[in-house]
């Protein structure tokens, strides 16, 4: 059965670890399991006598990031922390706390199986004359990707990295462009593919940027790009450690990815929590938040200036909490924040399904602010009222707010019969990132990929739809991304 939810904003977008404090002397005591730590160095010759010195430490090292100079190390002694800083000198240890990096969206799923013929007033645009689903994409529709297909461009000979859950690579919509030789799972214990039936938020990113133009189901913006998947997050939960994310992006850029999406994002107050060393019984040994931020802050901008030198062009969700991130000074969002990085907030059209109108709103759930977003893109919102059912082309009717939502490979359902394929509408600035990222593989294809991540970047804003207040504003940023006039853009210079 067809599950259908309705919710005006998407919440719950980053959650941290947090304890409350118990004054107490600390002494030395050990938890059950191991806790990570990362220990960011200046430089790798400073990694690397760290690492020989910590040969006899109460440590041992997981892996190594010397791209970035960062090791990470697992210890159970509550003091670890405490002790390294008072001894190691130009070298910071952070925790490595794993936290909710996107949201349990609610979607509506649709297979094969429940597809019919049915009456509408009028057609919806028609996107693509083959994949039978395409009709229903009003975000191709609303940045012209039709157009820019025309001129021939489609991403082809661009390699776009999708940092996120596991992905679906045998979905028929996404299996002929996601190369599983490079695809890498950071997760440890995970494939990098997906490996639970429902909703797959990865495979919903895949699929906006490169679904394949093959006559089935939906189409991609770069339909002709190849994806790699990097897991970083639990396919379970959407969670993941710091850790996780900062190896994929070395990865990504060490693979030569053109492109790297990041729809997630992790929020921390700049005021901090406390992190819990693995003694949850133990409050004395609690360590306040603080004055780890600004470390975890310039981990992510080792990491993400990183890949822009290597030559990847970084896009990432601006965030779903509809908040104003020029009036909260606290607020620290990763990896939207760091530099480098084109931040993507979310547009929308009101009732999509009555009258095929791919006018771009504002995402009601959408973070804003005119120095925090840089584009905005069709994420969808399912916050048109009422709940009257629409009937459009072969789909069986729906609450007309379902159509307001962005459809992509969501997946698949287990059944009776085996797995099965399933298309799924989602909202959120997640949908919204890999719009850009598939517009950034179109104008890369047709340079035959010879463009620097800063001139797709320029591009980008040269063909940015003006839709809010003349020039740089809290919603749109510079504009809602156009893939015509983008790819046009980038051709002419």
């Amino acid at each position: 059965m067809t599950q259908i939810w309705k919710r005006r904003a998407i919440t719950g977008w980053a959650v941290g670890i947090w304890c409350a404090l118990s004054v107490g002397s600390p002494t030395h005591s050990y938890s059950a399991d191991p806790v990570e730590y990362l220990l960011v160095s200046g430089s790798t010759e400073k990694l690397s006598a760290v690492r020989e010195s910590l040969d006899t430490a109460n440590c041992t090292v997981v892996s190594e990031l010397p791209q970035i100079g960062m090791l990470v190390v697992q210890s159970t002694d509550n003091q670890f922390l405490a002790d390294f800083t008072k001894t190691n000198s130009g070298v910071k240890a952070i925790p490595n706390l794993e936290i909710q990096w996107t949201p349990n969206i609610l979607s509506s799923d649709l297979s094969e199986e429940e597809l019919e013929l049915s009456e509408s007033l009028e057609s919806p645009p028609p996107n693509d004359e083959d994949d039978f689903l395409a009709f229903a994409q009003w975000g191709l529709d609303a940045i012209d990707a039709p157009e820019a297909w025309a001129v021939g461009a489609t991403g082809a000979g661009v390699r776009v990295a999708v940092l996120d859950s596991g992905i679906d690579w045998s979905h028929p919509d996404l299996f002929g462009n996601l190369n599983p030789v490079v695809s890498e799972s950071f997760v440890p214990g995970e494939p990098f593919y997906r490996t639970l039936p429902g909703f797959s938020h990865g495979t919903h990113v895949a699929g906006i940027i490169a679904a394949s133009n093959n006559a089935i189901g939906t189409v991609g913006v770069a339909h002709e790009a190849e994806i790699i998947g990097i897991k970083v997050l639990r396919d379970s939960t959407g969670s993941g450690a710091f850790s996780w994310i900062l190896a994929g992006i070395l990865y990504a850029a060490d693979n030569k990815a053109d492109v790297i999406n990041m729809s997630l994002g992790g929020e921390f107050s700049r005021r901090g929590g406390f992190f819990d060393p693995g003694t949850p019984d133990d409050k004395s040994d609690d360590i306040r938040l603080t004055r780890f931020i600004a470390d975890i802050h310039h981990a992510f901008n080792r990491a993400t200036s990183y890949a822009h030198q290597k030559g990847a062009l970084i896009v990432a969700s601006a965030g779903n909490d509809g908040v104003n991130g020029e009036r909260d000074e606290d607020r620290l969002v990763l990896p939207r924040d760091a530099p480098h990085v084109i931040s993507v907030s979310a547009t929308a059209p009101e009732g999509w399904a009555k009258e095929f109108d791919a006018t771009d709103l504002p995402a009601s759930y959408s973070d804003t602010g005119s120095s925090v977003i840089d584009l905005a893109a069709p994420g969808g919102d399912f916050d048109y009222p009422g709940n009257e059912f629409c009937s459009v082309l072969i789909i069986s009717p729906r609450p007309c707010f379902i159509f307001d939502g962005v459809i992509s490979p969501g997946g698949y359902r287990s059944t009776p019969g085996g797995n099965r394929s399933i298309w799924s509408w989602a909202t959120g600035t997640s949908m919204a990132a890999p719009h850009v990222s598939g517009v950034a593989a179109l104008i890369i294809s047709q340079s035959n990929g010879e463009l620097p991540p800063s001139a797709v970047e320029a591009a980008l804003r040269a063909g940015a739809v003006d839709l809010g207040k003349p020039g740089r504003d809290d919603a749109y940023g510079l504009g809602r991304v156009n893939a015509f006039l983008s790819t046009v853009s980038a051709t002419r210079n």
